[in-house]
């Protein structure tokens, strides 16, 4: 169970680091950077859509930033439900200290 954890825990880092890495190009190069393309602002945005054509043509680090509209806004208080590859759901009791 715990090494379950630290797999989702180092892969929230990496987007986060990632999302810090291109917003600081972004600041270097004298852009700003929008969250999503219906945002206000002239510089390039992050969050794209899964099936966005330009999604082929952005640095891959950037073009991990997808998501549906419908997933967008979700609340920051909601639960993390991990699931294994199988369908079977884990029990976030299972193995807490």
């Amino acid at each position: 169970m715990q090494q379950r954890r630290d797999g989702v825990r180092g892969k929230v880092e990496d987007l986060l680091d990632d999302w810090a890495k291109i917003s600081k190009q972004q600041k270097d190069a004298g852009a700003t950077l929008r969250y999503q393309q219906y945002d206000d602002g002239t510089g390039p945005y992050l969050l794209r859509y899964p099936l966005d054509p330009d999604l082929e043509r952005i640095e891959s680090r950037a073009a991990q930033f997808k998501a549906h509209r419908s997933l967008r806004d979700v609340e920051p208080s909601c639960n993390l439900r991990l699931v294994e590859l199988n369908g079977n759901a884990i029990d976030p009791e299972e193995d807490l200290d």
